[in-house]
């Protein structure tokens, strides 16, 4: 992602002076993969101002697989590019709920055709130039040109006070013949159509699976084990999720009992993303990035490897990224977490025993409980939903890690111990064995509870109105 690219609650110093442009990183990282021989293992993502179907081939031009797009999405759900994202005061819901008046614009529908008529976009001009396949234009960098400070000079407003001569005359000696230049070595790739060198056996067991297909289809409780490589499992059941998404819904699956999938071993990335209700993963072991990621529904529970010896809550279990994006589910980790757990996390419940750096940002629904501490930054851009981190000693470095200007800790009332601590540490305990969570449970008073400063306000109002109203009525 380069300069071009940011999001709603960047500084305008970020904004305007910070970052070099994508074109560059990408054109390099495309070459210096392809010279080692690597380019073939890895799949390139390129975005930052992608707003037209002209940006995105630029960027496959360039050497991009995939390309991201962000700004032009959220306008087509019904953003209006205020910068509000920070301040839980969206207009539109977007990005925050403390807005009162506030309206959601958007729908599915929108989004949807937004993307079918982008991509249909990209097809057109990837046939205007000759290609059946838009794939077939990664790396082409030979059919790009580089316009003249003639050619430029057409294009360029009538601005007041800006002398375009000279800034025409410093475009005119940048050298962007990298950008165009097609080295030997580089000649030979051609993009394929799934990464290289990644065992598929698993994903395509489960899909060869009839008795499991079956039972996805009659809506009936079923259990498979399968033993995981991190070169085997990436987006380990996704293709399950999609199947009982088309069948049941979102929230339809009709059986008290789940589809139980139980692992083993070490998991790619992306274990469990797009989870679903009606289905849980069970793992015993480590897991990389993206656990959980989008995931709607169900429940995924990451355990200590069978044998292990230590501290759980000291140990990093699953990588970064964990519950990103996440709008329902439960995800328990008997150990820590890696960087950027819950990330925009908008109504998931997620247990572990400590996390990296930038936990919990721009959160906007849901329950984390860290048994540990977080390293780093807790809740920036956090508008809604609730954080209980455990403190046995009593350090209260927990106040020094949130970010003040969006969250703000306060002391856990009896109801938040009891009927919401309580029987989720149960519940995480009863999963995971957590010696961490049994010792947690007898200590109650050793949480603090971490919520957003909008929310904090808004309680306080809530408090004084009863106090006053009831001395009026004594």
């Amino acid at each position: 992602d380069g300069l071009e690219g940011s999001t709603g609650a960047s500084p305008r110093s970020s904004l305007e002076h910070a970052g070099l442009p994508t074109e560059l990183g990408l054109r390099e990282t495309h070459l210096a993969l392809t010279a080692l021989g690597l380019r073939g293992l890895v799949k390139l993502r390129a975005g930052g101002g992608v707003k037209t179907e002209t940006d995105a081939i630029k960027l496959m031009l360039l050497g991009a697989d995939q390309v991201t797009i962000a700004t032009a999405l959220m306008i087509a759900q019904g953003c209006v590019h205020c910068n509000l994202c920070h301040t839980g005061a969206c207009p539109t819901l977007i990005a925050g709920q403390l807005n009162p008046r506030a309206v959601y614009p958007g729908s599915a529908e929108h989004v949807k055709r937004f993307l079918l008529e982008f991509g249909a976009a990209i097809g057109r001009l990837a046939a205007r130039l000759g290609f059946s396949h838009p794939k077939a234009l990664v790396g082409r960098s030979d059919l790009l040109c580089v316009r003249s400070a003639s050619d430029l000079a057409s294009t360029l407003p009538d601005a007041y006070g800006v002398d375009t001569a000279a800034l025409l005359r410093r475009v005119s000696l940048l050298d962007l013949s990298m950008l165009t230049a097609t080295p030997p070595h580089a000649r030979a790739f051609r993009a394929t159509g799934r990464i290289d060198g990644f065992d598929r056996t698993i994903v395509e067991q489960l899909d060869r699976d009839q008795d499991l297909l079956d039972a996805l289809e009659s809506g009936r409780s079923i259990q498979r084990t399968f033993t995981l490589t991190s070169r085997s499992s990436i987006d380990f059941a996704v293709s399950v999720a999609g199947r009982i998404a088309r069948r049941w819904g979102r929230d339809g699956w009709p059986h008290p009992q789940l589809i139980q999938l139980r692992t083993y071993g070490t998991a790619g990335q992306s274990y469990g993303a797009f989870c679903i209700h009606g289905l849980e993963l069970v793992h015993s072991g480590s897991c990389n990035d993206g656990v959980g990621k989008a995931m709607s529904g169900g429940r995924i529970v990451v355990r200590q490897p069978e044998g292990f010896v230590g501290k759980s809550w000291e140990t990093t279990l699953v990588g970064n990224t964990v519950a990103f994006g996440a709008t329902g589910g439960t995800i328990f980790v008997q150990g820590r977490a890696g960087q950027r757990l819950a990330v925009r996390n908008s109504g998931a419940t997620i247990v572990c025993e400590g996390a990296g750096e930038y936990a919990c940002e721009y959160m906007s629904a849901g329950r984390v409980v860290l048994l540990g501490p977080a390293s780093g930054s807790i809740g920036a851009g956090m508008t809604d939903g609730v954080i209980y981190v455990y403190d046995p000693e009593g350090s209260e470095d927990v106040r020094f890690a949130v970010d003040s200007r969006s969250v703000a800790v306060v002391t856990p009332s009896e109801v938040d111990r009891y009927e919401e601590l309580l029987p989720l540490l149960d519940a995480y305990y009863e999963a995971t064995r957590s010696e961490r969570a049994r010792e947690a449970r007898q200590n109650l008073y050793d949480f603090h509870k971490v919520i957003p400063n909008a929310a904090l306000m808004e309680e306080t109002r809530r408090q004084l109105a009863v106090d006053v109203g009831g001395t009026i009525a004594g």
